[in-house]
């Protein structure tokens, strides 16, 4: 029998925020730990952008203006901004369904900035 007050929503948001509490904590991971050069990686890749350069001008034909680094700066900022975010809500002392909501968030936001610029540029050469 379910606790009071349980719903089935407050039960998926709970699973929805330990997978994203996993998700983003093998992440963080494989940059401090992996071949991407630990914490001076996570700078260089705030400092250069998320996506490199080649990537940008050979996928979305444009060129790397100021506005475009901007940008890609701040898909960094904002992509292990959440990851460290996620991992930070654990120590929130707040009401769970707020702590579930922020977790799912940041999930959202690191499966957008992963899978966005490939859906474009696959769509993009569907239709052309």
């Amino acid at each position: 029998m379910r606790a009071k007050g349980k719903t089935k929503h407050h039960i998926v948001m709970k699973y929805l925020y330990y997978l994203s509490f996993i998700i983003c904590a093998i992440i963080l991971m494989l940059y401090l730990f992996g071949p991407y050069g630990g914490v001076s990686g996570l700078f260089l890749a705030m400092n250069e952008g998320f996506y490199g350069h080649d990537y940008i001008v050979s996928s979305f034909n444009i060129s790397l203006s100021p506005l475009v680094l901007f940008l890609n700066r701040f898909v960094a900022f904002l992509f292990f901004g959440a990851i460290i975010c996620c991992i930070a809500s654990i120590f929130f002392r707040t009401r769970t369904d707020v702590k579930y909501r922020v977790g799912v968030l940041c999930l959202i936001i690191i499966v957008s900035i992963i899978f966005i610029p490939k859906l474009v540029v696959l769509l993009r050469n569907v239709l052309l």
